[in-house]
């Protein structure tokens, strides 16, 4: 199950780009074992940065350097792909350039999830929400070792990306004024349930598609709803995929 955790975006109050050091960052929790697969970071400076995670320890965990664009207002994803094991008091934050933006106000801990929990920053005051926002993650179904082998593996579980042709799922325009296309390419038959909820998980749209494979375009209308962000999910028995849409 692919599921969401952290601010959706920098809206929550008053706050800047941070470049004053690089020991800022956020404090969380993991229930179950996760793939992290996202964040998105709104950076001032084009160039690479190395996010890491550091345990309770104080050993890092895990890191990755990824190059992030200037974004400016606009939020730009970054693929870690952390793989995370219960525990508690995990930390994230950048190593050496930071320059992304961050709230000196209006985070309110903790940001409760399925499996991850932010707990809080390091920020020494209320409401500081450190760099990495709208957190993608998906549970790990199999937790055990991988071998090469040439026989059926029973423990392996298509997730609902994999029912996706590759790079067919799209949002367009996005963002939008509520009116936008949803297009994707179901490649297993199956029942599909496509919800669209606003952050708070209140449901403001909602449809199915019995026993469907192949391609599947629908022009939605949301454009008597409130403008901001909203959430769509489509999901397939346990298994569902998330995607922001924003309405200006």
């Amino acid at each position: 199950m692919i599921d969401y955790t952290g601010e959706s975006t920098t809206g929550i109050g008053a706050g800047a780009l941070f470049t004053a050091n690089d020991i800022r960052g956020l404090y969380f929790d993991v229930i179950s074992p996760v793939i992290l697969q996202s964040v998105e970071v709104y950076s001032g400076s084009a160039g690479n940065r190395t996010i890491e995670i550091i345990d309770a320890q104080g050993n890092t965990y895990a890191d990755t350097t990824i190059f992030i664009p200037a974004s400016g207002t606009n939020s730009t994803t970054v693929n870690v792909n952390f793989t995370l094991y219960p525990g508690n008091d995990y930390f994230i934050k950048c190593r050496g350039l930071v320059d992304l933006f961050r709230n000196s106000s209006g985070a309110v801990y903790p940001y409760l999830s399925t499996a991850v929990n932010i707990t809080g920053s390091n920020a020494g005051s209320p409401g500081y929400y450190y760099f990495f926002y709208f957190w993608t993650f998906q549970e790990i179904a199999c937790n055990t070792g991988r071998t090469a082998c040439v026989a059926l593996d029973t423990c392996a579980v298509i997730g609902i990306e994999d029912v996706f042709s590759n790079n067919t799922l799209d949002i367009f325009p996005n963002p939008n004024d509520g009116k936008f296309n949803l297009t994707f390419d179901a490649k297993v038959q199956a029942d599909y349930m496509v919800t669209i909820t606003n952050t708070l998980g209140k449901k403001v749209f909602e449809y199915p598609l019995m026993s469907f494979a192949g391609e599947h375009k629908r022009a939605i209308d949301l454009s008597h709803l409130s403008k901001g962000l909203y959430l769509i999910n489509i999901s397939s028995g346990d298994k569902k995929i998330t995607r922001k849409i924003n309405l200006q």
